[in-house]
């Protein structure tokens, strides 16, 4: 797993390679300070209606850490979704959700109105929701590029938008904006699609991190794995495809949805972001 402080700083890398290496994730010195960390944020998470997603992995982090949590699902997958929201309220944590399909562009303002409407505001935004078209790169289809750039690339940006707005309207510096992304942006056979779209949101959050970081002290945060398994999007995947995605760069691995969620976690906690500047990891 990598993570790019430079993006999180407010700095373009010095190269497009510099990211951290094989992350490890090692005890945490002062583990009892972990447990309210989060205590007071506001959270979006977008893609996290569905139990063994890494969407929700970040949620249910999020909440036991003490946050406010609203996430997204598709209107066909509500159900399911509306079930975990129910379980994370029985448990005490503050979940809400949001059902709507992303790909509409009147969605990210909804959402923004949404999170104001019942959490006053919002402080973290992560945007996990996408989808991909794998397989023979000559039998995809435009149809296909387009619901998989709608979902992965444009609903992202619009969401930003509607964010950095926000982060500004609540009257003081600050805000952090965690694109999920993958070492498939490097590029991957049989993903053209999937891996041009990520290289492309990388270049979003950089793109916007030299527009807005300095100026609104707004952090923009790519948190990059290789294969993440027992995931919906991963769970059917063919050998040979597994095979390349562990050999790219920071993909050497396989890595689990918790793992994810810790990343983002330690960038949207006060006490431990400063360590990803520090190339510095600790765990849950």
């Amino acid at each position: 797993m990598a993570i790019s402080p430079d993006i999180m700083a407010g700095r373009r890398p010095s190269t497009p390679e510099y990211v951290l290496p094989k992350v490890q994730f090692v005890p945490d010195p002062e583990p009892h300070l972990q447990a309210n960390e989060l205590a007071g944020q506001r959270w979006i998470v977008t893609g996290a209606g569905r139990e063994n997603g890494i969407g929700a992995a970040i949620v249910n982090l999020a909440l036991m850490r003490g946050a406010h949590v609203l996430f997204t699902a598709t209107p066909w997958g509500s159900e399911e979704a509306m079930k975990l929201r129910d379980g994370y309220r029985e448990k005490g944590f503050n979940a809400d959700l949001y059902i709507g399909n992303l790909r509409e562009e009147s969605v990210a303002k909804s959402l923004m109105e949404e999170a104001i409407r019942v959490m006053g505001g919002v402080d973290v935004v992560v945007n996990d929701a996408g989808k991909t078209f794998d397989g023979d790169s000559r039998q995809r289809t435009r149809s296909e590029y387009q619901e998989a750039a709608e979902l992965g690339l444009f609903a992202p940006f619009e969401i930003k938008q509607a964010a950095i707005e926000q982060f500004i309207a609540q009257g003081r510096d600050g805000g952090l904006v965690v694109d999920i992304n993958s070492v498939a942006r490097e590029g991957n056979r049989w993903q053209a699609i999937y891996a041009s779209l990520k290289a492309g949101l990388r270049a979003q959050n950089q793109s916007l991190s030299d527009e807005f970081a300095r100026r609104y002290k707004i952090r923009f945060v790519d948190i990059e794995s290789g294969l993440v398994l027992g995931t919906n999007m991963t769970i059917d995947i063919t050998p040979g495809l597994q095979k390349s995605l562990v050999e790219l760069p920071g993909g050497e691995r396989d890595v689990y949805r918790v793992e994810v969620a810790q990343a983002v976690a330690i960038a949207a906690s006060p006490r431990r972001s400063k360590l990803l500047v520090e190339k510095t990891m600790t765990s849950i």
